[in-house]
């Protein structure tokens, strides 16, 4: 089942007609260290889960590193020792040799239409049924942009 809906889904009647939710904690891992862009998105989004749920559903972020091997985030949400995980398709190459395809990365598309195939052009369809077989679900999100290392050996 379904861990991430499940959860959300799970409220307990705590007597006297009123309903209580159980606190739940989740961790949640990045791919990068602390300083990367993508883990500082990463952050903030659980952060963000943890205030919109009034502190009901805690979401605990973590480094890519500190609890899993970084970039095997995939791996632990499927194995339940992580319950969610900011991660990038072309981290799963082993997997699916295509998924760097749909990452934003060179030879890739850029961000903005990377999310528009996602949002409104059946990527997130085709990325989650890549996952057939993982406990897992994707939610496509934030893109951060590619340092410009990436594109220039010199300044």
């Amino acid at each position: 089942m379904m861990g991430l809906l499940a959860v959300m889904l799970m409220v307990m009647f705590a007597g006297q007609g009123v309903w209580a939710a159980d606190k739940i904690i989740w961790k949640s891992s990045g791919h990068g260290p602390a300083s990367d862009p993508s883990q500082i998105y990463h952050d903030k989004l659980c952060h963000a889960i943890t205030e919109a749920t009034g502190g009901r559903l805690t979401v605990k972020p973590f480094v890519g590193g500190s609890i899993v091997p970084a970039y095997k985030e995939l791996d632990a949400v499927d194995n339940g020792v992580l319950q969610m995980a900011y991660t990038c398709p072309m981290y799963n190459l082993d997997k699916w040799p295509a998924a760097g395809l749909i990452s934003s990365r060179p030879g890739g598309l850029p961000g903005e239409a990377l999310r528009t195939w996602f949002n409104y052009g059946g990527g997130a369809d085709l990325l989650n049924k890549m996952m057939t077989g993982y406990n897992v679900m994707t939610f496509p999100g934030a893109l951060s942009p590619l340092p410009e290392e990436v594109f220039f050996t010199q300044r």
